[in-house]
């Protein structure tokens, strides 16, 4: 009787199997190395969309991709207004969703003087920047 509900405990486990990604907020995910991810979705498949997650962001200065858990703060981080823009204290991102999922990039520091035109769906950063159309 004992190893009939091993067995039943050990099929119940195996057939549930957990995610390794852990939502922490919006659209920022952490695994159990604590490396931090954005979800995406992988729309190569139309009948088969796969959810992707983006472990690496763009800085402007810089051609190599950076880990997201080197620069992003998961504590402060945060989607502005279901846009495919976020921020954190000192930065502010943009997720350029691909047919393959995408690529996440940061914009700009400052993340104070950022604000998104909601009629006109227009990027606004710092008065001496330039106004960015979205891409959605």
């Amino acid at each position: 009787m004992k190893y009939l509900l091993l067995i039943l405990i050990f099929l119940f486990f195996s057939c549930h199997p957990q995610s390794e990604y852990v939502l922490i907020k919006d659209n920022l995910y952490r695994d159990n190395k604590n490396n931090l991810y954005i979800k995406t979705i992988d729309n190569i498949s139309e009948s088969n969309p796969k959810p992707k997650y983006i472990s690496e962001l763009y800085l402007l200065e810089k051609e190599d991709p950076t880990p997201i858990s080197q620069i992003v703060d998961r504590n402060t981080y945060h989607q502005i207004e279901k846009t495919n823009y976020s921020k954190d204290k000192k930065y502010v991102y943009f997720l350029r969703e691909t047919l393959e999922g995408g690529f996440f990039y940061v914009l700009e520091s400052i993340p104070n003087n950022f604000s998104i035109l909601k009629k006109t769906g227009l990027y606004m950063g710092p008065v001496e920047r330039s106004i960015i159309i979205m891409e959605n």
